[in-house]
């Protein structure tokens, strides 16, 4: 093993000292090529953006036009914070912190 790709070689349990014919390398990049167009097509399908900032952009833009800007905040949410802002103190208060 050469201390360049032996161990890479190892792994893979390929012989990387040989030449891949021509043709083999084509029809490989060709499949490559073929299952990354798969995924993106899948991704498509399933209803993944292409651009998620501008899709981000654009649900700001939806929430503004319902509810007016800035959003109201969510009571929940409020709620929520407010019992873990108390927890929290009060972990602080049992172990002496400030």
């Amino acid at each position: 093993m050469t201390a360049s790709g032996g161990a890479f070689q190892w792994y893979l349990g390929v012989d990387m000292s040989t030449t891949m014919p021509p043709e083999d390398l084509r029809r490989w990049v060709g499949n490559q090529r073929a299952a990354q167009e798969r995924v993106r097509e899948s991704a498509r399908e399933a209803g993944f953006v292409q651009d998620p900032i501008q899709a981000a952009l654009d649900l700001i833009e939806l929430a503004s036009a319902l509810h007016g800007w800035p959003v109201p905040e969510d009571e929940v949410r409020q709620r929520e914070d407010e019992h873990a802002r108390e927890a929290w103190a009060r972990l602080r208060e049992s172990l002496g912190g400030p």
